[in-house]
């Protein structure tokens, strides 16, 4: 849902209901994942996996909602999802896991406060702070790159509209950041089909 923020540089914000109460509390990627120390021999994604795992998580499920989460940090090019913006809600009382907490924050997205790219490089090059430092290092860990349904993602006259009501968003802005949105969508597109979009090729520009 969103609201008018008044006193602010901006003229939009966003809020939700609490995901957390007395009976579901919630426990950060990066306190589950420093609880015990990591074998050399796994990757950071693998042992918040066991760890949360060992603590009753369903394996299954928490591997869906891991593939949703990074699937749709890609489309808006979210690039803070850091160990401290995800995690797991917890029984209080049994200290049984339950499922991966409902995604958040997820304002790090669609460039925001960075230049967008001009170029498919910069797309493919995408910076991130999570469990890796590069968007493009993350697509080996999900393993169903399916399970995000393409055709129920926003439209692009969406995002356009949702941006066109922040006065502080230059109509340039907009346009560029439709167009980094749609493309995201069409390198989800060929990932989902098999191929590879990280594959070298001529640079083209966006």
């Amino acid at each position: 849902m969103s609201l008018n923020i008044k006193g602010k540089e901006y003229d939009f914000g966003c809020f939700c209901n609490s995901f957390t109460s007395l009976k579901d509390e919630f426990i950060p990627a990066y306190d589950l994942i420093y609880s015990e120390k990591k074998p050399n021999h796994i990757s950071l994604i693998d042992h918040f996996i066991n760890l949360a795992v060992k603590h009753g998580i369903n394996e299954d499920q928490l591997r869906y909602d891991l593939d949703m989460m990074f699937l749709c940090d890609y489309v808006i090019s979210g690039f803070d999802r850091h160990l401290n913006n995800f995690g797991i809600l917890r029984d209080p009382e049994t200290l049984r896991f339950k499922r991966l907490a409902p995604v958040f924050d997820s304002g790090g997205a669609l460039f925001a406060g960075k230049e967008l790219p001009t170029k498919k490089s910069g797309l493919l090059n995408i910076k991130v702070n999570s469990f890796v430092t590069k968007e493009a290092k993350m697509l080996p860990y999900i393993r169903n790159k399916s399970v995000l349904n393409i055709n129920k993602l926003p439209s692009s006259e969406w995002v356009r509209d949702l941006y066109s009501k922040d006065s502080q968003q230059s109509e340039r802005r907009i346009n560029a950041v439709v167009k980094v949105y749609t493309q995201k969508i069409t390198l989800l597109e060929e990932i989902q089909k098999g191929r590879d979009p990280y594959k070298k090729e001529p640079e083209l520009s966006l």
